[in-house]
């Protein structure tokens, strides 16, 4: 049997934790890159948050359209629509 598979991003050193939103956008963290990743329903990709995130690992899509990532310091709060932190 046969598997195919599809390439969705490249250019990442780790990626690690992906996780859709309700309307179908993934979000990603880039483990060594220290980046987090935003994969739109129509192709789209971009990164988002702020230019460095320490050792970004696991990733939660939260309340209100928040992104919660995990880093060497605890935890911090993305809003993908403006790439702030909270």
């Amino acid at each position: 049997m046969s598997t195919k598979t599809e390439t969705l991003v490249t250019g990442l050193h780790l990626a690690e934790a992906p996780r859709l939103d309700d309307d179908g956008t993934l979000y990603f963290t880039d483990v060594l890159g220290g980046t987090l990743h935003r994969l739109k329903p129509d192709g789209t990709h971009d990164r988002i948050g702020p230019p460095k995130i320490e050792m970004a690992a696991g990733c939660v899509v939260g309340q209100r359209g928040t992104v919660i990532c995990s880093d060497l310091d605890g935890l911090v709060r993305i809003h993908p629509a403006s790439g702030s932190m909270a």
